[in-house]
């Protein structure tokens, strides 16, 4: 372990790649704990943010600015790797973390004139100091993140937080209102790909079920891509409503701040929410949730118990559909525990 002169420290950055919306939340946490340790150093995001989720990142308290890099020119443009090279050596980093494995992103860093460098890519052979990589695919990702501060002699800590704006609120206020919601439960009905996705048929009986025992709209939570999957669940229950599509990232964390509670599928607005430590219910079937579980310390997983489970495959070979052996027993007895708290 070693000991690390904070003062000397003045500039950070976090290669965090071009990450969806689980995996940029996932860095969160080290980036809060960056900021707890070196609260007087620059902190960089590096990466090539999506548009939709980059006011999570501008947003934040832990984040001071963003260095832009799009991984693929990178890697296969002689003139980007160029201009990525020479950008990192004029930026003049004290400290790099790499929370990515590639081998070219992480050999440019190592020679980029950066005093410390953090990295699990390529056996670690270009970090500054070893760390454990034995609980990789074996610990949350974002836990796993936080094991490049541990050789600095910092004792890191699983920080959730998301910043929001008192504006982020505004739109979705004006549409409870509009409404008539007072109080609701989010539905995370839809993600990436079918196979993580618990049965329309399940989620409509418990939208009835949060209606008729305790008088909870629910409101189904999504993009644009995942509109035909809500509008199929809204229009078989007078108990759930869509939310609008076009709400920005930020309104949709300020919609499921407003929530209640929280159920879904492993998706990003079911971390969007966790993240927010508001009451969350994550269904998980052919995804592993020790990996990429909700993190909020109000959070509840319910997963499947087939043996081939969790597998991360896209289809299953076995043409099994193993979240929906999640039993609506389960999520109803779940929610009456949680609401009862209430």
């Amino acid at each position: 372990m070693k000991n690390i002169d904070i003062k000397n420290i003045k500039k950070i950055g976090v290669i965090v790649g071009n990450p969806g919306l689980g995996d940029l939340l996932f860095s969160f946490p080290l980036f809060s704990n960056l900021r707890r340790n070196f609260p007087e150093a620059e902190i960089y995001f590096i990466g090539n943010l999506r548009e939709y989720t980059e006011p999570l990142v501008l947003r934040s308290k832990n984040i001071d600015d963003i260095i832009y890099y799009e991984e693929y020119k990178v890697q296969k443009i002689p003139g980007d790797l160029l201009y990525f090279f020479l950008n990192y050596r004029k930026e003049k980093f004290d400290l790099i973390f790499d929370l990515q494995r590639h081998f070219l992103i992480t050999t440019l860093t190592k020679f980029s004139g950066v005093r410390i460098f953090q990295s699990f890519s390529m056996k670690q052979i270009f970090s500054t100091f070893k760390s454990d990589d034995s609980l990789r695919r074996k610990e949350h990702n974002a836990l796993h993140h936080l094991r490049l501060l541990e050789p600095l002699g910092i004792v890191p800590d699983l920080i959730c937080e998301l910043n929001l704006f008192e504006i982020d609120f505004k739109k979705p206020k004006i549409f409870l209102k509009e409404k008539n919601i007072d109080k609701f439960v989010a539905i995370v009905a839809s993600s990436g790909y079918d196979l993580k996705n618990w049965s329309q048929e399940n989620y409509i009986q418990i939208i009835n079920y949060l209606y008729e025992n305790f008088g909870y709209k629910s409101i189904l939570i999504g993009s644009k891509q995942d509109k035909k999957v809500l509008e199929k669940i809204s229009n078989f229950t007078k108990n759930a409503i869509t939310m609008p599509d076009d709400f920005k990232i930020e309104e949709t964390a300020a919609l499921l701040k407003l929530s209640t509670l929280t159920v879904g599928n492993d998706s990003g607005p079911l971390h969007l929410a966790s993240f927010q430590n508001i009451p969350v219910i994550g269904l998980y079937g052919s995804t592993n949730p020790n990996l990429c579980g909700p993190l909020g310390k109000n959070s509840v997983v319910l997963k499947t118990t087939v043996n081939c489970a969790p597998c991360s495959l896209y289809s299953c070979p076995y043409n099994m559909k193993c979240i929906d052996l999640i039993s609506i027993e389960d999520v109803s007895k779940t929610i009456l525990k949680i609401l009862k708290l209430k």
